[in-house]
């Protein structure tokens, strides 16, 4: 019999992703070069986040088309046009239109707001040229919240409110939630009057809500016209800092400049905090992002320099006073902070260095340049921060900060919006093959650009182990854009984190990846970036203790990457240190603390204990959408409470979501279904469910021979059909495939699964000895415990063997 718990980490093998953030957000150890991974991760398409939703809705509606249909529709569309061309403006994006209203998702509730203004504004205009007839009244709601993204489309509770909270807001106006609230700057924000906190429909707590009345929103579009936001407003800006780059020339007379009066300290450690977009079209918000992207990561080259990392990944609604003795307690010594303006061929650059200790500005500038000019400006604000903090840098760390990356602006530009969409908390498909594209472009302007040429590389590794392009033509451009920025600039920091990441994603050979990542650690012993590649690849080498002592190293460096302190945990687990697990989880939650699939690992942590109900009172409440970890959890606790039914409806559920096409997710979700349907006592479903799996893997394994779930999800229902030949075929095929990869994370959970088959069968001779040599093994990410053998239906076949209840004593 094959589990629940089993299918999960199948899946979880085969997408092989350990969902971390390493430098930029970029998710690192998706390896096995499988075409099991790519095929599964490109089927499912769906991801979670934060983002601001907005929902519009046109009053009276219905009694308009009643009086009259075709010119109700016919001003629905004008109002439309209206309502796209705004949002584009402010960085929206459509996501759908429901009748008469919009559902509408913006990167942040700030830009969502003024959308929302300035879309009642032109909605007052129009209404005031037009005849009665043709006039539209709109209500608008917003919120922020936690999303799922699922290929085009947006769910979850974040969407849900928004829809409620539009219905609150008067004809012509704006209802916001309290979360919306707290991203708007003061000047906005006194437009917003509260309404208190409202019981919703279908939403459980009752939620606190801002109204903004017709007259309201146009006196605060009047004061944003009269106020620009270029007014230098200087404040912690705690937004996850993402890596920087100081570039340009870097002239012996801003070198030499007097330095400050300020006393150095001796082992400084700087924060880079994002630099805030002040420019009038939010389109322009990538360039803000990219110029932060590129000063923090040339500050990361500097030896006597440690520089923090994506430190927090929105900025907190809180007192200076509170911040302060948060950067105090991760001993940061330094913050720079900053605003980029970009209008037309104009660029405005804000910057101030704090020292937080004494909490006094150390040096604070102003530049402005034409766009061309941009370039040489990289190289006076890496002096102006090197000469503030007092730092002595090697002949070698000055020419790095000296070399300046183009010489020509419009790829310069292309390479800026590559960075903004690749660095990105959570980029997703359209974010990584529009990044891959501007780096593209970049090198096509400048052939000499070799950062471009690393990050191109980089961008298409990334997505050919996503599997949105494993084509042979992507792996051949990756390998040869790496070998491109290696030849133009052998010590560019970027182009040897492509060369090693192309090992590692791409190629999978994990012992050339991790002495890669080796070097990088020995040659940038500041950065937090190579110890948790190293982490992650030694793990999948079998090399468990040198892979926690690399989390440590990391997380030294790093404290607050949420990601890295998950992966650790799930390493843990992995030990079966589950204990410990749960106390690495926990910190982890103290970051994240609404994070779906950091509760659901802790949930898998407590069922591995077999602490059931602390299990469940953790799942509760948590979206069952995927086989991710919180599926994981509810499935095995569904499993361990013998709840089939719940089970079976779940399954049921997945299977009616998905793609035609998509015979690999079908055949696995099939060929489980039939297990638990026969538990059930449904023989005939479940032998029907048996059929349709052989059918749907079958087809994948002869496309794919190397998709090693499929050939292990395939044993399964040949199990389940009484083909024991076949079962064994298909389970050591999985096996054999991942041990010539010398995946010593992975290739365990294909012995296990195949033990589960093998007991189905009834054939302890066959599963026990497995299960005995497993119970004394490390592997990922929730290897087999005694819990599982206890209260596990899979193992109910031989259960009553004498063989099966040894094992179960002795372990």
């Amino acid at each position: 019999m094959s589990s629940i718990r089993g299918a999960v980490s199948s899946i979880q093998s085969s997408k092989s992703m350990d969902r971390h953030l390493l430098r930029n957000s970029v998710s690192t150890d998706h390896s096995t070069a499988s075409a099991a991974g790519r095929a599964l991760v490109k089927a499912r398409g769906f991801r979670r986040q934060l983002a601001a939703v907005m929902f519009t809705d046109v009053v009276a509606y219905s009694a308009m088309m009643r009086a009259d249909e075709a010119g109700t529709l016919r001003r629905l569309s004008e109002h439309y046009r209206l309502l796209r061309r705004v949002l584009r403006q402010h960085g929206g994006r459509e996501v759908k239109t429901i009748g008469d209203g919009m559902l509408i998702c913006f990167p942040s509730a700030l830009a969502a707001f003024q959308c929302a203004l300035a879309v009642q504004r032109a909605q007052a205009e129009h209404n005031h040229r037009a005849a009665e007839t043709d006039q539209f009244q709109i209500r608008i709601g917003i919120h922020l919240g936690d999303v799922e993204m699922r290929d085009s489309d947006l769910m979850g509770d974040g969407v849900n409110v928004a829809a409620r909270v539009q219905t609150l807001a008067p004809s012509g106006g704006i209802a916001v939630t309290a979360a919306v609230r707290a991203q708007v700057h003061s000047a906005l924000r006194s437009v917003l009057q509260p309404a208190g906190a409202q019981l919703l429909k279908n939403i459980p707590e009752p939620i606190e809500v801002f109204l903004v009345e017709p007259a309201d929103a146009a006196k605060s579009l009047e004061h944003q016209a009269d106020h620009p936001a270029s007014a230098w407003q200087p404040k912690l800006l705690l937004a996850g800092a993402a890596v920087v780059l100081l570039i340009g020339l870097v002239s012996l007379a801003v070198l030499l400049r007097p330095q400050s009066t300020a006393t150095p300290s001796p082992n400084p450690v700087i924060a880079v905090l994002p630099f805030e977009s002040l420019s009038d079209d939010a389109q322009n918000g990538y360039f803000a992002a990219g110029m932060q992207d590129e000063v923090l990561s040339r500050l990361a080259g500097i030896h006597s320099l440690r520089v923090m990392t994506r430190l927090f990944d929105e900025a907190p609604a809180a007192p200076d006073t509170k911040l302060s003795v948060l950067l105090r307690r991760l001993k940061i010594s330094h913050l720079l902070e900053g605003s980029v303006q970009k209008s037309g061929a104009t660029v405005r650059i804000r910057l101030r260095l704090s020292d937080v200790a004494r909490g006094e500005q150390i040096w604070a500038q102003q530049f402005d340049r034409k766009l061309d000019d941009v370039l040489a400006v990289q190289s006076e604000i890496a002096a102006a921060v090197v000469s503030a903090l007092r730092l002595n840098l090697s002949a070698a760390e000055a020419q790095r900060l000296s070399r300046r990356p183009t010489k020509v602006p419009r790829a310069y530009d292309d390479y800026l919006r590559g960075l903004a969409l690749i660095t990105r908390p959570s980029p997703t498909t359209e974010d990584r093959q529009r990044a891959a594209q501007h780096f593209s472009s970049a090198v096509q302007h400048d052939p000499q650009f070799a950062a471009a040429w690393a990050w191109w590389s980089r961008s298409l590794s990334l997505r050919y182990i996503y599997g949105e392009d494993a084509s042979e033509a992507a792996r051949q451009s990756a390998r040869e854009a790496a070998d491109k920025a290696r030849s133009l600039d052998p010590e560019l920091m970027q182009a040897q984190f492509a060369e090693a990441y192309f090992q590692y994603w791409v190629e999978q050979r994990y012992a050339a990846a991790y002495a890669s990542f080796e070097q990088l650690r020995q040659r940038y012993p500041n950065d937090a970036e190579p110890a948790y590649a190293l982490a992650l690849i030694a793990r999948r080498l079998g090399r468990w203790q040198d892979s926690l002592k690399h989390f440590e190293a990391s997380l030294a460096l790093d404290p607050v990457n949420a990601p890295a302190l998950a992966e650790w945990g799930l390493t843990l687990m992995g030990l079966r240190r589950f204990d410990a697990a749960l106390t690495t989880f926990d910190r982890a939650l103290e970051l994240s603390p609404a994070d779906a699939q950091l509760l659901g690992r802790k949930a898998s942590a407590y069922l591995a204990l077999g602490r059931l109900p602390e299990a469940e009172a953790l799942l509760k409440g948590l979206p069952l959408e995927a086989w991710d970890y919180v599926g994981a959890a509810q499935f095995t606790l569904w499993q361990y409470q013998r709840r089939t039914d719940a089970i079976i409806a779940a399954q049921q559920g997945f299977l009616q979501a998905l793609d035609p096409g998509a015979d690999f997710d079908r055949g696995l979700y099939l060929a489980f279904l039939g297990w638990v349907q026969r538990s059930a006592g449904q023989q005939a479903p479940a032998e029907r469910s048996f059929r349709q799996a052989r059918s749907a893997l079958t087809s994948v394994v002869e496309t794919q021979p190397d998709n090693y779930a499929a050939w292990s999800s395939l044993a399964s229902a040949e199990a389940g059909l009484g083909d024991l030949e076949a079962t064994e075929r298909a389970g050591q095929r999985a096996i054999k495939i991942l041990n010539a990869m010398d995946d010593a994370y992975w290739s365990p959970v294909m012995e296990e699964f195949l033990a589960r088959a093998e007991a189905g069968l009834g054939r302890a001779d066959l599963a026990v000895p497995r299960l005995r040599r497993l119970l004394n093994t490390a592997y990922g990410e929730w290897p087999l415990t005694e819990t599982d053998l206890r209260l596990s239906p899979d193992w109910d076949p031989i259960r009553t063997d004498p063989s099966f209840q040894a094992l179960l004593t002795s372990s």
